[in-house]
């Protein structure tokens, strides 16, 4: 299994959603709690309504395969801008290649929902839409079912 959980410092360049933009939204979508694709298509859309292109995230990852870690990674412009491991003793490295943008990550739970709809659990930021946590079943032992981004 392979847990992702993203740790939100949105940057003020999004918009504040007004009551009756989500209230349509809401009705546009009409989302099932138990239909993960349309939980994923309205989180989405929420996500792109919030308008947010510079963010800061903390990502951890937690796989029986690999270490536990805790990435930094700032997003500018809508694309990765630098990403730190953040070791226990304090030191970083960079990691650019294994991290991506939160549209990345609805990418890849939607590609996840297509191949294997059942081994994704996903979990969304209820105001900005942005996943919070994903867990993925790897496909063969020791190996993600995808890399980062």
């Amino acid at each position: 299994m392979y847990t992702l959980m993203l740790s939100m410092n949105i940057a003020s360049n999004g918009a504040n959603l007004a009551p009756d933009a989500l209230l349509q939204l809401k009705r546009q979508y009409h989302t099932r709690a138990d239909d993960p694709r349309s939980q994923l298509a309205y989180h989405r859309a929420l996500w792109r309504l919030s308008g947010f292109d510079d963010y800061r995230y903390t990502l951890s990852r937690r796989c029986f395969a690999m270490p536990e870690s805790d990435i930094r990674v700032q997003v500018a412009g809508g694309k990765i801008h630098s990403a730190r491991c953040l070791e226990p003793g304090g030191e970083t490295a960079a990691v650019e290649d294994e991290v991506g943008t939160i549209d990345d990550y609805f990418d890849w739970i939607e590609q996840a929902l297509r191949d294997a709809p059942d081994s994704v659990r996903a979990q969304y930021h209820s105001l900005h839409g942005y996943p919070l946590s994903f867990t993925l079943l790897s496909t063969q032992q020791g190996q993600p079912e995808r890399r980062l981004a």
